[in-house]
């Protein structure tokens, strides 16, 4: 976190204005699943050259043969 003062914690968000968090996060953990899924907004934050892909880690999950969790951690905290 940027200000110190703050413990760390997590939290799990899906919706809309997601940018008015951006600041105050210094890790995205995504999940892939191995099919294609029809959407209507890409998240593609994690692209952006402050973040680093820190961690990859795949696994069998129940419905999907193949699952893929990257961690991405902010360089740049001033992004």
């Amino acid at each position: 976190m940027k200000n110190k003062n703050y413990r760390k914690f997590y939290f799990l968000y899906e919706g809309d204005f997601l940018e008015k968090f951006l600041s105050l996060v210094d890790e995205i953990i995504v999940y892939f699943w191995n099919r294609n899924y029809p959407f209507d907004e890409v998240f593609e934050e994690f692209l952006k050259d402050c973040w680093k892909e820190k961690e990859v880690f795949e696994f069998k999950g129940k419905s999907h043969d193949k699952i893929t969790r990257k961690i991405f951690v902010k360089e740049n905290k001033d992004e």
